[in-house]
């Protein structure tokens, strides 16, 4: 897993006045509102067409709760795909959904049916902090490695749905083993 966290200052930033590092590992997010995950690129080593490798058509299925969102497919985008415009709106009303996890299954579309690349799980907390965070999240395939998906998140508040700070350590990436 590969960290490279940006926050950043928006002209809606509604806790500019509070640095996460005086929060003792804490992060604040407001009770309400949505979640956009946004999804920008990959890097993948899994070859699904064997001897074709930049044949790949890759996409990319996100799965919270019941809510699941398909981006669109990356018409020969091979190893290195790279989407424009993919987004998807998660809504968070309770601060329990944020236990909840994303479950990040990347795959390469085919005429009649599409074939794993790669499969991650994250915990949705992980997307609700303070600024926009853009990461690298590990894909993993069989419980090896398949590659990389770029990833942007952002929160966007409800106005007055007012503030928590969850008590708990900035939340780890989970990778699982992909489907067999």
């Amino acid at each position: 897993f590969s960290s490279r966290r940006r926050h950043t200052r928006s002209l809606c930033d509604w806790s500019s006045d509070v640095c996460s590092s005086d929060l003792g590992g804490a992060f604040v997010i407001p009770n309400e509102g949505f979640i956009k995950i946004h999804v920008l690129s990959a890097h993948l080593t899994h070859n699904t067409e064997p001897g074709l490798f930049n044949k790949m058509d890759p996409f990319v299925i996100l799965t919270v709760g019941k809510q699941q969102w398909r981006s669109a497919v990356c018409v020969n985008g091979g190893r290195n795909p790279h989407w424009q415009g993919q987004v998807m709106d998660i809504p968070v009303r309770k601060l329990r959904k944020l236990q909840k996890l994303v479950t990040i299954d990347v795959r390469d579309k085919d005429v009649l049916h599409s074939d794993p690349i790669g499969h991650a799980q994250v915990p949705l907390a992980f997307f609700a902090s303070r600024g926009p965070i853009e990461e690298w999240v590990e894909l993993k395939f069989r419980g090896f490695p398949a590659g990389r998906i770029h990833m942007r998140s952002t929160f966007t508040h409800l106005p007055g749905a007012g503030i928590a700070i969850v008590q708990q350590p900035q939340p780890q990436v989970v990778v699982t083993q992909g489907p067999a």
